[in-house]
């Protein structure tokens, strides 16, 4: 089988796995042919891979790190759970025109706002499915960490935290967490923007500079020429104010609602903090930072870069990850962007690559724990022709030490 981004579905293709959306929905049968139809509407759904049959690679062992299922029960929670914040809000006229709430006031009123905000919704059906994904985590010896984004804003705001949580929690086993630092962690990977309910107009939060780490790649940002939008205004001063303010108001609300452990209340407060000092709400540098928090900022970082935003496309998965190498000591704790270099492949399986040799390839194994070393199975000679008996490069075999990926296909 082949493993293939969304966006590149064409006709003809044959699934080779079930296709499931983001709120875990079954959409095709394992066997179903594309149509014209469904390769040009699957870029519109919350779907963000699909794997189709090739032959030459039968035998490639492609298995997801949370089933599809749970995935889509926990956004359907999140989804609801937002809402019911959102509709607590709107009874305790925090978002009515251009009048926001007091959140960070701290006379009764405010107060009592903030408690009604905080009772609107019932985190417990959230916090059941959280465990039984920590439980599939940690049974996972070799699982199918991959990196990814979202295609569709109306999906940004509930299956992008759970993507991120997925990828949150691997880096979080492989850097020793226990099993309620993970669930803690997890819980604040879902719930990170909650305080996007204080930020009026909505608009705000799908404008450059609401994920405001990706301003260091404006340079190689994919716009108008390539299918993106041109409006890439930045936000006023007064406006990155209400952006930044957003862990501040979502540790309040969080802080009044039960169920909600203290600790995930700091993660949620600290997730924008940076390792060299730079972020927000308070500065915080290196160790002075929780260390879920500078978990969740790496992942957090990465499925954003990996998705899709009204003012530019999506970042190849592989690419995403380099730029997050690329901030290692300065955004991000060093000593994590390796474990993430270690635990998240770059090239999953499933994946047709390209190696300096000009051949091209299927990746067979990852290699997990080999930084960038996969076990190819070559398919097409430089000069593009088939091979025709595709035969295995193991990467990490020291024969092949001069041997590199150098590019994804459809990916």
């Amino acid at each position: 089988m082949r493993r293939i981004s969304v966006q590149y579905a064409k006709p003809g293709m044959t699934l080779a796995k079930p296709l499931y959306d983001g709120y875990g929905h079954a959409i095709l049968s394992q066997g179903a042919r594309l149509s014209t139809e469904w390769a040009q509407v699957l870029g519109h759904m919350p779907v963000a891979e699909l794997f189709v049959v090739d032959d030459r690679n039968k035998d490639a062992v492609v298995s997801p790190l949370i089933s599809p299922e749970l995935e889509g029960a926990l956004a359907e929670a999140l989804s609801r759970f937002i809402a019911g914040v959102q509709v607590a809000a709107e009874r305790a006229s925090v978002v009515l025109g251009a009048r926001r709430l007091d959140l960070g006031g701290t006379s009764p009123a405010a107060t009592r706002q903030i408690e009604t905000v905080s009772q609107g919704a019932d985190p417990t059906r959230l916090l059941q499915l959280m465990s039984r994904v920590v439980e599939q985590v940690i049974a996972t010896d070799k699982g199918g960490p991959t990196i990814a984004g979202c295609h569709s804003a109306k999906d940004y705001d509930h299956v992008l935290p759970v993507r991120t949580a997925g990828l949150a929690l691997w880096m979080g086993k492989a850097a020793g967490l226990n099993d309620i630092q993970l669930m803690n962690l997890g819980v604040a990977a879902l719930l990170q923007n909650i305080g996007y309910v204080k930020v009026v107009p909505k608009e705000l939060t799908q404008r450059p500079g609401a994920s405001w780490e990706e301003l260091a790649f404006m340079n190689v940002w994919k716009t108008e020429e390539n299918g993106g939008s041109a409006n890439t205004a930045l936000p006023t001063d007064d406006e990155m104010k209400i952006i930044c303010g957003h862990p501040q108001d979502g540790a309040e609300i969080l802080g009044r609602c039960q169920g909600i452990s203290p600790e995930v209340v700091d993660v949620v407060l600290q997730h924008h903090e940076r390792w060299n000092g730079g972020g927000y709400p308070k500065g915080l540098e290196g160790t002075r930072i929780s260390l879920s928090a500078r978990i969740l900022a790496i992942a957090d970082t990465c499925c954003c870069i990996a998705s899709k935003r009204p003012y530019r496309q999506a970042f190849p998965p592989y690419e995403a990850g380099e730029l997050i190498v690329a901030c290692s000591g300065g955004l991000f704790d060093p000593d994590l962007v390796q474990i993430f270099m270690e635990q998240i492949p770059l090239f999953p399986a499933g994946v047709m690559v390209g190696l300096n040799t000009g051949e091209m390839g299927i990746v067979v194994d990852a290699n997990v724990g080999l930084v960038g070393r996969p076990v190819v199975r070559v398919c097409c000679w430089s000069d593009s022709s088939e091979v025709e008996t595709p035969f295995d490069l193991d990467l990490s075999d020291d024969e092949y030490e001069n041997v590199l990926v150098t590019r994804a296909f459809e990916y």
